[in-house]
């Protein structure tokens, strides 16, 4: 304030004398208000960092691009989708090839691993939770190649020698072996 009352003076203007004071003075400056050429310096310190800062946010999109610079993205969004493809694909085929493993052992194949390879698995297909085309091979292969299952006997599961003869296991049936044991000396638990 002081430096205008020295340079004004105390007393009155008019506009004509206000401008002729203050033409060659550099310290005071007049604005016109209305045609917005004055801005508060704190007003212009909020813009000069808004700036700086939105030139700092440009310049790490710039850097973001240039990392994908020369990427096909429709080659990525084609690699993504095949790769889908290929996860579902190897799903579907475990879940069949689990179901299948379940069914043979459910039909009490000795060795699952053996049975499979009698398979045509081109035929079976897995709908939901039932498996479709198997039931009739496993059919065929009980005929075709019954050693590949359980008897269902309540046996051991070892190997099974057919001599044509009668299996039981009650010695004392077969009246040859109990004469011939009787004449032998050896008790045959009949009297």
């Amino acid at each position: 304030m002081e430096k205008l009352k020295a340079l004004f003076g105390t007393e009155a203007l008019t506009w004509e004398q206000l401008e002729e004071k203050l033409k060659d003075n550099k310290e005071v400056k007049i604005a016109n208000l209305a045609s917005g050429q004055y801005v508060d310096k704190k007003k212009l310190d909020d813009k000069v960092a808004e700036l700086a800062t939105a030139q700092t946010t440009i310049a790490g999109l710039q850097d973001t691009v240039k990392k994908f610079d020369g990427v096909d993205i429709e080659k990525l969004k084609k690699d993504a989708a095949d790769w889908e493809t290929k996860y579902n694909t190897d799903v579907a085929a475990m879940k069949l090839d689990s179901a299948v493993n379940v069914a043979l052992l459910e039909a009490k194949v000795k060795n699952p691993k053996l049975a499979r390879a009698g398979l045509d698995m081109s035929l079976v297909k897995l709908d939901g939770e039932k498996l479709l085309g198997l039931s009739e091979q496993l059919e065929a292969l009980k005929k075709s190649d019954a050693y590949l299952f359980e008897d269902g006997d309540g046996g051991d599961g070892g190997p099974r020698v057919n001599t044509g003869g009668s299996h039981h296991t009650n010695i004392n049936t077969d009246t040859f072996m109990s004469a011939f044991m009787k004449g032998a000396g050896v008790e045959t638990g009949k009297e």
